[in-house]
């Protein structure tokens, strides 16, 4: 155990590691130096010891157990048995699909996906559409995807608050996609305006010069 003084609140802090027993709880006394002569302060502290949890194994050595996180470049998914799984666990290394991983973190690289947070089962995106990294993403997936792999487009309006269509690889509002054939057929009804006023004004042009000629 360490202690240090903190001159900003003017208090100690402590430092210190435990390791307990099996399910056993804990109490340790702090006790002060002498500021009165035979009195010393004494502050008891009751510890309880949790159960490991994800991204720790768990490690045993005279009966007593520690929690140890997974280290930077390893991880692990599994829930330790504080009964079953002394010493039997064990971190995994960072698969190449990740570009970190540490305790129970496992960070994609751009172009893969997977199902949640508590799978290492890695998938290769069929379309550029799997960015864990991008903070604007949902589930992994970029503006507009959706469903495994982020292989599909909103087109339910179900994640991303409007609806999207699918437009070679890419996703786009359907709003937009409305817009785009609403001009689409006010040129083509323009179109046909002007062509039958020309062919109108054609024929007519046609038979005043046939009266004239006449």
């Amino acid at each position: 155990m360490s202690a240090l003084l903190n001159k900003t609140i003017g208090m100690f802090e402590l430092n210190f590691q435990s390791f307990y027993k099996i399910s056993q709880n804990q109490t340790i006394s702090i006790i002060s130096n002498q500021f009165q002569q035979g009195v010393f302060l004494t502050i008891p502290l009751h510890l309880y010891y949790r159960n490991c949890t994800i991204g720790e194994i768990i490690l045993e050595k005279n009966q007593f157990i520690q929690c140890s996180q997974c280290v930077e470049g390893r991880y692990s998914l599994k829930i330790p048995d504080m009964q079953n799984n002394i010493n039997k666990l064990e971190c995994v290394s960072c698969p190449e699909q990740a570009h970190f991983c540490q305790g129970s973190e496992i960070q994609l690289k751009d172009g893969y996906w997977r199902e949640s947070n508590l799978t290492d089962q890695i998938y290769t995106c069929l379309l550029d559409s799997c960015s864990f990294n991008n903070p604007q993403s949902k589930n992994g997936c970029l503006t507009g995807f959706v469903g495994p792999l982020c292989n599909s487009c909103d087109n339910k309006n179900k994640v991303w608050g409007q609806q999207y269509g699918l437009k070679g690889q890419n996703c786009f509002p359907c709003s937009q996609q409305l817009n785009q054939i609403a001009f689409a057929c006010f040129f083509i009804i323009f179109y046909n305006y002007e062509a039958k006023n020309f062919q109108i004004n054609l024929i007519a042009g046609n038979k005043q010069l046939e009266f004239i000629c006449k």
